[in-house]
């Protein structure tokens, strides 16, 4: 992970001069190396939004904690005690292969479709952005230091 300081260094977001608008494939590989130094940052900025996105909305909370309570139910009911319905044992397995049905039911319901294109977009967005303006120069001057005068 690089450091948030140098993430969000407001010296380094700049548009790339005209004389490089000519240079064939400057601006993906300008993405490419960007996503590629920041990446571990890029997928916080992704958990961030997703748990902003859950956190704001509730029905899609009962949800997420009713999925998970019964794929905890499920294991620890398992371990105490094999399901059987109608004298045949019911493998863990096949349990949570029930659960993902109900659970995934339960989620399109509830909107999570909608929230997770919304996630998509936002970080698709937000890193995109970043990734276009801000600039890294060369890979050897990744690690020198910055002077400033005074």
């Amino acid at each position: 992970m690089r450091s948030w300081f140098e993430f969000f260094n407001a010296k380094k977001f700049k548009k790339p001069a005209l004389s490089k608008l000519v240079q064939k494939d400057y601006y993906t590989d300008r993405l490419f190396r960007n996503v590629q130094y920041f990446h571990v940052n890029y997928i916080c900025v992704f958990l961030v939004l997703f748990l902003y996105c859950v956190l704001t909305s509730p029905l899609l909370l009962i949800a997420l904690f009713i999925s998970c309570g019964a794929f905890y139910y499920a294991h620890m009911k398992n371990t105490v005690r094999k399901l059987a319905f109608a004298g045949h044992e019911i493998t863990l397995f096949h349990q949570y292969c029930v659960i993902g049905a109900l659970s995934l039911i339960l989620f399109y319901y509830t909107g999570a479709g909608n929230a997770f294109m919304w996630v998509l977009g936002a970080s698709l967005f937000f890193i995109l952005l970043h990734a276009a303006f801000f600039g890294i120069e060369d890979e050897g001057q990744e690690f020198a230091f910055q002077l400033e005068e005074v």
